[in-house]
Parts: C-alpha cells; structure tokens; sequence
C-alpha cells in the first residue's frame, strides 16, 4: 500500500507493509501465536500509537515534526494488569 500527503516533507510517497507480528518475518519461519497483534489504540492527539500482542507486550510509536513515520520510545516485556 502506498500513501502521498500533502503533509510531507518528502517527494517520496509513503510505504505502508500490512504485518500481524511484530518485526520481521524470514520465509518459512512459524508463526508463534504470542507475537500476533492483538490490539491497537491512537492517544486522543494522534501524536502516540499504541500496538500489543497476545504476549503481553506493548510497543508505544510517536510521530514527531509532523511526519508519519513513528519510532519506538517504549516497549515492556510484559503487561501487568
């Protein structure tokens, strides 16, 4: 999937890749049901993405200088609810 902003600061349109896991699959490798996506939420500004697993784990992405490319500034071993 491919995406262009009037937002961006780049000539170069986004790329967008569809995964249900958290990083990167080698061709072959098993699938383990803990590394599946379970969950998403965006903080109410937009500014914070939140991704789980069905591991527990939690990633948090922030977008930062108005571009929609986020990076990690958290991620837990585990939920402890």
């Amino acid at each position: 999937m491919t995406l262009s902003t009037e937002h961006s600061h780049s000539s170069t349109p986004l790329d967008w890749k569809f995964s249900q896991v958290f990083g990167e699959r080698a061709p072959g490798e098993d699938l383990q049901d803990v590394d599946i996506i379970s969950s998403m939420g965006f903080e109410k500004s937009g500014d914070y993405l939140a991704v789980g697993d069905r591991g527990g784990r939690v990633v948090i992405f922030e977008r930062k200088d108005g571009k929609y490319a986020g990076r990690c500034i958290g991620c837990l071993a585990s939920v402890v609810g």
